[in-house]
């Protein structure tokens, strides 16, 4: 049976073009060959505290695989305020054939699509279960878009 885990967390410093290249070239490397599947969003703002950006992430596949890469992450330096917002067992995937979707955005943006929420530091006292909803459909709807037509170079 698949597992999938979702979180988001605190950039530690806004995050370069390059940067996030490099960081979405390990994390499909990885998953490619784990067989692990999801959807990263990275939001830069200017309007959050020490202008650094928000990441929130699905992954999904086998459980060892997935809480292990889980692991990885909760160590990795580049981020921080990691709130795990769900885990649990899956009939389908939700991101089938992406290694990693990934889509980064200004806040100006984020703001305006349905189903953001806020972003400040309010988000980490909520409970899980009140943000993992909207979040999982937000990281779905940028792949409903791709698989519906829109061409993902991002994949």
């Amino acid at each position: 049976m698949l597992f999938c885990i979702t979180y988001i967390s605190k950039a530690t410093k806004s995050m370069s073009e390059e940067d996030l290249i490099a960081l979405l070239q390990e994390s499909r490397d990885w998953n490619a060959s784990h067989d692990i599947t999801g959807m990263l969003l990275y939001i830069r703002s200017e309007l959050l505290q020490h202008k650094e950006g928000r990441f929130i992430q699905t992954l999904e596949g086998d459980e060892t695989d997935v809480k292990d890469i889980f692991k990885n992450i909760q160590n990795d330096k580049r981020h921080f305020s990691i709130k795990q917002l769900n885990e649990s067992f899956i009939k389908a995937r939700n991101f089938n054939g992406w290694s990693m979707g990934f889509e980064a955005l200004e806040d100006t943006q984020y703001t305006k699509l349905p189903g953001s929420f806020k972003l400040d530091e309010d988000f980490l006292h909520e409970e899980p279960v009140t943000i993992y909803t909207p979040a999982l459909d937000l990281l779905k709807s940028f792949y409903s878009l791709n698989v519906n037509g829109v061409p993902n170079t991002k994949r």
